[in-house]
């Protein structure tokens, strides 16, 4: 049985849109193995922000909402930081691929790495990442030490806005909340 797989036929052709993929690779394409571009600007620094900070934003209107439904909140909250994770590899390994090692021995190596857009959307997504993957860890360990939910939320938005500052809040309140344990004990 013959079929027309020609590329007269028009399919399998024009560039393919990747948001992860760096930059101009040549990928076959499905019906004719043949090479498709993908277009650089799919990695444009400013998409990028945006779509890691709609991400980020609606994993911590989901944390928020974890006394609802405890397991599935913290796994869909994880979940988003592990992508967010995996979009940070994908932008480091594009930016060594292109730039070499990055010096961070020195601030005024930090500092010219943050200047380019391409960079300070990396670290960004390294914040957003991380600072998400803290506050699944509190909002875990506060039901483990079964701290009122209501003194939680002020360290999960410290943690959100000011990453470090929360993780410390909340530290203080449970050692507080053990200290406070121990007196009533």
């Amino acid at each position: 049985m013959d079929r027309d797989v020609s590329p007269s036929r028009g399919l399998g052709k024009g560039p393919a849109t990747c948001l992860l993929c760096p930059g101009k690779i040549d990928f076959p394409s499905i019906a004719y193995m043949e090479p498709v571009r993908l277009r650089s600007d799919a990695m444009n620094p400013e998409l990028v922000f945006s779509v890691t900070n709609i991400a980020a934003l609606a994993a911590w209107v989901v944390l928020v909402c974890y006394p609802l439904r405890r397991e599935p909140i913290v796994l869909a909250a994880r979940g988003f930081a592990a992508a967010l994770s995996v979009v940070y590899v994908v932008l480091l390994a594009r930016g060594l691929s292109e730039g070499g090692a990055p010096d961070f021995t020195t601030l005024a190596g930090v500092s010219a790495l943050f200047a380019q857009p391409e960079h300070a959307v990396l670290g960004w997504t390294h914040y957003l990442a991380f600072d998400l993957w803290v506050g699944t860890w509190a909002v875990e360990e506060a039901a483990r030490r079964r701290l009122p939910y209501l003194l939680v939320l002020p360290c999960l938005a410290l943690t959100f806005l000011v990453g470090p500052v929360g993780l410390v809040g909340f530290l203080g309140l449970c050692a507080g909340w053990r200290l406070r344990s121990a007196e009533r004990a």
